[in-house]
């Protein structure tokens, strides 16, 4: 039997709403491994007119939502301007994910939370978590690479060298325009951080050399990169995610090309 493609059945979904929605496409370089089948979809909730509860339910039944995290979910979206849902397809069960925004009330001298994000696998829906991404208070760009060096117990992983090089590459933005996060695992069996490249229109071609290196290390073929990324390389730098994941495995991640849906 083939295994449902809750990615497709995701975007069909939102496609099928008639609301405005962004989708931003995304891929992950780990150990012998390259994950293309994943995207974000940033979907503007004023445009249901009061019928964000109703969108929660409908969307739980397509994508298989442990029903604590719909009940949760619903209480927290009334009112929002913007959610985001995303997908990430893996050869051993697809991950489903929905990010609850929460307002940031100042920018200073502490970190403060503000998404609370809930993933699970809809082939099974016990296997799930809740992360919580902070704003971290930094004061300069070195507090950024010491706080990613701390994450992973102080060695300088391969997220290290990308965010060192890409923050050169975009050595015009301001902190608040990098919005440097750090993502709090429930399990506390994940450290990974987000740091968003959109304000300095980079093209993903100027972030290739960093992307050859990182296949390099991680045992993915140039070839398989250039593949991917053939008609995608004129398209913006987004953003860029790193850590260690639940698995012990270091991981890599560029998000880009955000466009309306």
């Amino acid at each position: 039997m083939m295994a449902e493609n809750y990615g497709k059945r995701l975007l069909a979904f939102v496609d099928s709403l008639n609301v405005p929605y962004f989708y931003e496409p995304s891929f992950k370089l780990m150990a012998g491994s390259l994950l293309s089948d994943r995207f974000l979809l940033i979907l503007y909730l004023p445009a249901l007119k009061g019928g964000e509860q109703q969108l929660i339910h409908r969307l739980a039944l397509q994508l298989n939502m442990p029903n604590d995290f719909r009940d949760a979910i619903s209480e927290q979206v009334v009112g929002l301007r913007e959610v985001i849902v995303g997908f990430d397809g893996r050869d051993k069960g697809s991950i489903c994910k929905f990010y609850v925004e929460e307002p940031i009330h100042f920018v200073g001298t502490e970190s403060q939370k503000i998404f609370t994000a809930y993933k699970w696998q809809p082939e099974s829906v016990n296997t799930r978590t809740v992360d919580s991404y902070y704003l971290a208070a930094v004061t300069s760009r070195a507090d950024i690479l010491d706080g990613i060096r701390r994450l992973s117990n102080g060695r300088e992983t391969q997220g290290f060298y990308a965010a060192s090089e890409l923050l050169f590459l975009a050595c015009k933005l301001t902190l608040d325009e990098l919005f440097y996060m750090e993502v709090e695992d429930q399990t506390q069996t994940r450290s990974s951080f987000d740091i968003r490249f959109y304000d300095a229109e980079l093209d993903l071609q100027q972030a290739m050399p960093v992307v050859y290196d990182l296949a390099n290390y991680f045992d993915i073929s140039i070839a398989a990169i250039d593949k991917l990324l053939a008609a995608e390389k004129n398209k913006k730098l987004g953003h860029l995610s790193s850590g260690i994941g639940r698995d012990g495995k270091e991981f890599v991640t560029f998000y880009y090309g955000v466009q309306a849906g």
